[in-house]
């Protein structure tokens, strides 16, 4: 026989023989089929009632994040005349009914969830709140949980805000030993600026203790990191960079006054805020008010007039994460 032939006979003398085997094991092969189905079937349902309980959550944690950043006091936003947009955030009487409500809204997520990424994001907003009602020992407790939740293990971010925000309940707690341990353990995650950021807590708690020398130290490696930072090659940085750049060279003049100059053209958010409700915000008093940007530009030019030698300006002080 040919060679196309012989293949030809080995085909069929195997189908025929896989035939004889299906019928004499029909039994038990229809078994194996309806377990397969069974399971495919389970896993379908599984994968359906865990997307509805994902979105759920989702749900829950933004109705939570809403609280958080909802107003306090005034009626119903009434929509810009110019625009037609209204502020749609949630409004409660009073400060204290808000972080009520956003801290009844996290718990409730994180004790349904048990270790799922929701009910670690929601640990994580409950650290804050707790931290802003100044029970810090209960918001250093949250913060460790998330901090040693599987999902601090894969996302540099949820770490890192979890190692600030024990350091910073710690500092709070008068614990700066067990602060400066954590900010340290914080300046080594070497991604998105938090290592800088640790770095700087570590500079506040040595300043503060009288520790010039290692105060500086450590402000001359944030600042060399933030440097790397911004350029083209450097790794991506958390958020816009702007606030700590500001907060290390400031400390960083406080330290020493030679070993930097204060920066002429910037301003704490808090700064540029009172500076445009005074002047007018823009879009209100007939569009007469001045934007961030001009802001900076109007400080710029004013410092190249001065000779690059206008006031300074204090440090911002740390906020809770």
């Amino acid at each position: 026989m040919e060679a196309g032939e012989i293949v030809d006979d080995a085909l069929a003398r195997s189908t025929q023989a896989a035939g004889q085997w299906i019928k004499k094991n029909f039994n038990v092969v229809q078994w194996f089929i309806l377990a397969a189905l069974v399971g495919w079937i389970g896993y379908a349902i599984y994968g359906y009632r865990a997307g509805r309980a994902a979105e759920k959550a989702s749900a829950q944690l933004n109705q939570a994040i809403r609280a958080e950043n909802a107003r306090v006091g005034g009626d119903e936003s009434k929509p810009d005349p110019q625009t037609g947009l209204s502020d749609t955030r949630a409004v409660f009487a009073t400060a204290a009914e808000r972080v009520q409500a956003a801290e009844q809204q996290y718990r409730a997520i994180a004790q349904a969830g048990s270790h799922s990424t929701a009910a670690t994001l929601a640990n994580l907003g409950l650290a804050s709140v707790l931290y802003d009602e100044g029970k810090y020992a209960d918001a250093k407790a949250a913060y460790q949980s998330v901090k040693d939740s599987p999902l601090a293990g894969q996302d540099a971010d949820v770490k890192g805000r979890a190692l600030e925000g024990v350091g910073m309940s710690l500092e709070s707690l008068g614990d700066k030993a067990a602060a400066e341990k954590a900010f340290g353990e914080l300046s080594n995650v070497d991604a998105l600026g938090y290592g800088a950021l640790g770095a700087y807590h570590q500079a506040r708690l040595e300043f503060a203790a009288g520790n010039t020398d290692k105060a500086k130290q450590l402000l001359t490696d944030a600042q060399k990191r933030l440097d790397a930072a911004d350029k083209p090659e450097g790794k991506k940085s958390l958020g816009s960079p702007g606030y700590l750049q500001q907060a290390v060279r400031e400390l960083l003049h406080r330290v020493d006054p030679n070993a930097v100059t204060a920066s002429p053209n910037s301003l704490s958010a808090d700064q540029l805020q009172e500076l445009q409700e005074q002047m007018g915000s823009p879009g209100s008093n007939g569009g007469k008010g001045i934007s961030s940007e001009k802001l900076q530009e109007l400080l710029k030019q004013m410092g190249k007039s001065a000779g690059g030698k206008p006031p300074n300006a204090p440090a911002p002080p740390a906020s809770a994460p």
